[in-house]
């Protein structure tokens, strides 16, 4: 497991438990590259709205009333941000 190094702030919260606003969402897609890379697509909470999502307004009103659609782990450092698990990004941002 990575250290995180002991001048990087930690702040953790539990987006099941404490959802994100869709103006959070929309803030964390922008700083992420855009929704596609924070959505779960391959989650069954996607699958369930697939059809009937149309836009991406659509997808962050869904995430914000399901954060299951959010990918998680989330990451972020002065270094960047990772979006999903990848042992690799983790460790190029704790590194």
């Amino acid at each position: 497991m990575a250290k995180i190094p002991d001048h990087e702030a930690v702040d953790e919260r539990d987006l099941i438990r404490q959802p994100l606003s869709a103006s959070e969402i929309r803030e964390l897609a922008e700083r992420a590259g855009g929704l596609e890379a924070v959505l779960a697509t391959r989650s069954p909470a996607y699958r369930a709205r697939a059809a009937a999502v149309q836009d991406q307004a659509g997808w962050v009103a869904a995430m914000a009333e399901e954060p299951r659609l959010i990918r998680r782990p989330i990451l972020e450092t002065s270094r960047g941000m990772a979006v999903g698990f990848s042992e690799v990004n983790w460790q190029r941002l704790l590194g």
